[in-house]
């Protein structure tokens, strides 16, 4: 989630959407027992057991986050990236979308048979 204050456009049209489809909740993560919206501690509980669960006990929410970002920014504009994420600034976006080494490679194999 977006670490600003104000909800970013994206979500707010997420928001606008879920009412005008009928949804009853517009929470993005809603517990099963109360229905209620999930607190950051209770989703970073959530992820951390199903990371166990798949053999991935290093993960953090956080990762997901920067996970999201790298996949997004192969997609969409990066100042539309930066509004879905809440970031007030390029340089922000920017750390999300570093290059991994797999990448890198990929781009010098095209680069030396083209």
């Amino acid at each position: 989630m977006p670490k600003r204050a104000a909800q970013p456009p994206f979500l707010r049209a997420v928001s606008r959407r879920s009412s005008s489809m009928g949804w009853r909740c517009r929470r993005l993560f809603t517990s099963e027992k109360t229905g209620q919206a999930l607190t950051e501690r209770g989703l970073g509980y959530m992820i951390k057991k199903y990371a166990r669960a798949a053999n991935l006990a290093h993960l953090r929410p956080h990762d997901l986050r920067h996970r999201f970002g790298y996949r997004m920014a192969q997609v969409v504009p990066l100042h539309r990236l930066a509004e879905i994420m809440g970031h007030d600034s390029l340089d922000t976006t920017m750390i999300y979308i570093k290059s991994t080494k797999a990448d890198l490679q990929q781009a010098v194999e095209k680069i030396a048979w083209v």
